[in-house]
């Protein structure tokens, strides 16, 4: 049975629209960014009102609802 590594770092890139995410076993993993978490949307209210709000808040509400919707069960032994 192969012992799945579990991912310990996460880090952006300032200037690019990069992430490198590394292991417990030393591995590392360099991701481009979806354009869609890239554009920075105004948030409006239901009347189309444009809602004060912090951008870089902004972008980690999206980024925790983007890491929310992944399914992380863990695999099952065999």
């Amino acid at each position: 049975m192969v012992k799945r590594a579990k991912l310990t770092h996460v880090k952006f890139n300032k200037d690019s629209p990069m992430l490198v995410v590394g292991d417990d076993r030393g591995g590392v993993i360099s991701l481009k960014l979806s354009p869609n978490l890239r554009k920075v949307g105004e948030p409006y209210d239901e009347e189309g009102n444009m809602i004060a709000h912090d951008p870089i808040q902004l972008q980690i509400d999206k980024m925790d609802k983007l890491l929310a919707s992944i399914d992380v069960a863990k695999p099952t032994e065999a």
